[in-house]
């Protein structure tokens, strides 16, 4: 009996012993609960023994106290990420600001239709355009700065706003060129340089005058087109930028873009390639919009789901002069030597035939262009200096419009007193019979100093009996 009575004592108090020894456990437990639940503050039972239980209790609550610290640290890295991403989103908004009509932008004017578009890389990015139209020409450039997201952007912006400064006070796409190098190598602390191509397009006379600053080759109905060894912009300073001319004829397209076109990679680091984009241009039509959105998506096609890993921007312009009888533009350019003359005949029988000018009226209007190329050989350059003379023709409603340009001194020839032809040779002062043969054989004599130019302009009316343009 005694043996009994001592059994059930010993078990009751070891089950006392035992629920005294883990009560704190189950605290500990409760509590723990709750800060699973994300309650970080939640009390911890206070262990009096320092045993096990107090250790895993200490654990408990150094788990706790980081469990804290890491979420307080979360909280404020998502505030700070929330914080540069909205102000990242600011400055993409005033990037995207800075371009015409924002990230694309179609125009469509008597005598032109463009589309531009640029997808930034990230959220911001350098690459820009620029374009707006100031009496009969239009200026535009297109540009990529080296480098990405927000500095590259800054840069962006000082080169918008200068472009567009510079070039509503300048005349000569190189000019405007070298005064922004002049501003970026100005600034030390601009460790970027800008690949440019700036142009300044004659809405009259298709003419496109030309700087490319180190940027990629921009091409013409699929063609590329030449262009000098210019550095980019902010590349050295007083580098001598050198401009060039071309001329479009109706209908011509001219395509500008960055290299973040033909340097896309798809998932095999493959590049898109001047391949492809020359095969996109032939088979996208005479719409600028077409075209460019056309390129847009071949892209996309072939670098698939491959982040973006340059921005992407593109310029299309179509030249189509409200003209119902506008035939393409006769060129030539000619060294300051008298005897290369003979090949401006063979040009001129060219474009009278063309026009439809009788044998007799392209004979004298012959002689008068002669004259005036002649004088600029003689007299616009020093002795010493290796000139050029230009010859530009178009034919346009019923009117034979010739220009003759060279880059040597100013000079006016329609100031000239014209010649007295009544009176004998040997009578006759020396000069002034170049003009009067001009204004003879012609029905229209202009001169204007533009560019750096001397641009000598004259205009004859088409043969009415034999207008073979009307049966175009």
């Amino acid at each position: 009996m005694f043996i009994f009575l001592g059994r059930v004592a010993i078990y009751f108090l070891c089950r006392f012993t035992i629920r005294k020894s883990t009560l704190p456990l189950q605290d500990l437990s409760k509590s723990v609960d709750e800060v699973a639940k994300g309650n970080f503050n939640a009390p911890l039972p206070v262990i009096p023994h320092n045993d096990e239980i107090r250790q895993l209790r200490d654990s408990f609550s150094n788990m706790q106290q980081s469990l804290r610290q890491y979420i307080n640290d979360l909280k404020a890295t998502t505030a700070e990420k929330a914080s540069i991403e909205s102000e990242l989103t600011i400055a993409r908004q005033i990037q995207m600001a800075m371009l015409p009509a924002f990230a694309s932008c179609s125009a469509s004017f008597p005598a032109y239709t463009l589309y531009a578009s640029l997808t930034p890389a990230k959220a911001v990015g350098g690459d820009f355009y620029d374009y707006f139209q100031y009496a009969n020409r239009l200026y535009f450039c297109v540009g990529d700065v080296s480098g990405k997201g927000v500095p590259a952007a800054l840069v962006m912006t000082m080169a918008c706003s200068a472009f567009r400064l510079l070039a509503e006070n300048e005349t000569e796409p190189e000019r405007i060129v070298m005064r922004m190098n002049d501003n970026m190598t100005g600034h030390s602390d601009l460790e970027a340089f800008i690949t440019l191509f700036v142009g300044i397009f004659d809405l009259d006379t298709g003419r496109l005058c030309y700087c490319n600053a180190g940027h990629k080759k921009p091409y013409i109905n699929g063609q590329p087109l030449h262009v000098e060894r210019n550095l980019p912009v902010g590349a050295m300073p007083y580098w001598e930028f050198k401009a060039q001319e071309t001329i479009l004829a109706s209908g011509s397209m001219l395509f500008v873009y960055t290299d973040g076109l033909t340097e896309a990679e798809d998932v095999n680091r493959q590049l898109f390639g001047e391949g492809r984009m020359k095969q996109q241009l032939k088979t996208s039509g005479d719409d600028p919009q077409r075209l460019v959105e056309s390129m847009e998506r071949a892209v996309h096609e072939f670098v698939g789901n491959t982040e973006q890993s340059d921005d992407l921007t593109m310029f299309a312009l179509r030249y189509s002069p409200p003209s119902s009888h506008h035939h393409p533009p006769f060129t030539l350019t000619l060294p300051c030597d008298v005897s290369q003359t003979e090949r401006l005949g063979e040009l001129m029988e060219q474009i009278c035939e063309q026009a439809g000018i009788d044998n007799a009226s392209a004979t004298k209007l012959n002689i008068a262009v002669e004259e005036a190329v002649v004088n600029v050989m003689n007299y616009a350059y020093p002795p010493d200096a290796d000139g050029e003379v230009r010859i530009d023709a178009f034919i346009a409603d019923n009117l034979l419009t010739i220009i003759i340009s060279d880059r040597g001194r100013p000079f006016d020839p329609t100031t000239a007193s014209p010649a007295d032809t009544s009176l004998d040779a040997d009578a006759r002062p020396i000069g002034g019979l170049g003009i009067h043969l001009m204004h003879r054989y012609t029905d229209g004599v202009s001169y204007e100093r533009r560019d750096g130019c001397n641009i000598l302009t004259l205009v004859k009316r088409q043969n009415q009996s034999s207008n073979i343009l009307n049966k175009v």
